[in-house]
C-alpha cells in the first residue's frame, strides 16, 4: 500500500493505492431439478485498487470514506456432471483482468508517543509516525461470461453461463508517516 495525505483543520483528503496476492478461491455446488451436479470455482489470483480518501480528524484519529476503481486476475471454473456416476458433461473455463469499483471505510489511529520509551523500535522509528487502521472493503468486478462446452461423448451444444465478481475485504494494518 502507498499513499499521500493532506490535512486542512480537521478535513483529510488523500490518495492511496494497493496490491495484494490473497490466493481466494470461492466454491459453490448446485443440484439440477434431475439431481445433476453443478460446480463452480472462482480463484482471484491478485487484486488491487486505487482510491480516493476524505475523512475527518480528531486528536490521533481518523474516521474515513474511500472509494475508486478495483482491479484483478479472475479465473472461473464451470463443470456440469451426470449423477448417475458424475462424469463431467460440460466444462469451460475463462481467465482474465477484471475491472470495477470499490467502496468502503475505516478507521486509522496514531500510536502514542509514549511507546517509542519502551522499545528500540519505537525509539528509532518514531512511534508518532506509525498508525494503525481497520477498513472495510466493498468490491465489484462486474460479471463474465463463460462458454461452456460439451465433454466429447456426454454433452450436446455449448452455452454460456455468467458470474459475478464481487466481494468484501476487511483488513488491520500499519501505516508509517513520513514527515510526521
Amino acid at each position: 500500500q502507498v499513499g499521500f495525505n493532506a490535512q486542512f483543520g480537521s478535513v483529510v483528503v488523500g490518495v492511496e493505492g494497493d496490491l495484494a496476492f490473497p490466493d481466494v478461491s470461492p466454491r459453490a455446488t448446485f443440484f439440477s431439478p434431475l439431481n445433476d451436479p453443478s460446480a463452480f470455482r472462482q480463484d482471484l489470483d491478485w487484486f488491487g485498487t486505487a482510491r480516493g480518501r476524505a475523512g475527518i480528524a480528531f486528536d490521533q484519529m481518523l474516521i474515513y470514506g474511500t472509494g475508486g476503481v478495483a482491479f484483478g486476475d479472475v479465473t472461473n471454473s464451470v463443470a456440469f456432471l451426470r449423477n448417475t456416476d458424475l462424469a463431467f458433461q460440460y466444462a469451460g473455463r475463462s481467465s482474465d483482468w477484471a475491472v470495477g469499483y470499490t467502496v468502503g471505510g475505516g478507521i486509522e489511529v496514531v500510536l502514542p508517543p509514549s511507546l517509542g520509551k519502551f522499545s528500540l523500535l519505537g525509539q528509532l522509528i518514531g512511534s508518532s509516525s506509525v498508525t494503525i487502521k481497520a477498513e472495510y472493503l466493498y468490491f465489484d468486478l462486474g460479471d463474465k461470461n463463460v462458454l461452456v462446452n460439451p465433454v466429447t461423448g456426454f454433452g450436446v451444444n455449448s452455452f454460456t453461463t455468467n458470474v459475478d465478481i464481487k466481494g468484501h475485504i476487511g483488513r488491520i494494518g500499519f501505516n508509517y508517516r513520513f514527515g510526521a
